[in-house]
């Protein structure tokens, strides 16, 4: 019922028959999951950087500890 209503509110700001305000409802949703899926993307391959950064530190340290350097 939410979705009728937001066609009838298109059809009406723009004068759109009934299809084509549906229509364009539906890419505009697409529109707005590819943005989500994108952002998304975008902060896993942060969260992947961090990863590796925090692992690499970690592993610099072991060896460091090792090697009889304690360093922190």
């Amino acid at each position: 019922m939410a979705l009728h209503a937001e066609i009838k509110a298109l059809q009406q700001q723009h004068g759109l028959s009934y299809k084509d305000a549906a229509h364009r409802l539906y890419h505009s949703e697409v529109q707005k999951l590819g943005v989500e899926d994108d952002t998304c993307k975008a902060i896993s391959g942060l969260q992947h950087q961090i990863d590796l950064m925090i692992t690499d530190d970690i592993s610099n340290r072991l060896r460091n500890i090792d090697e009889g350097a304690l360093s922190t």
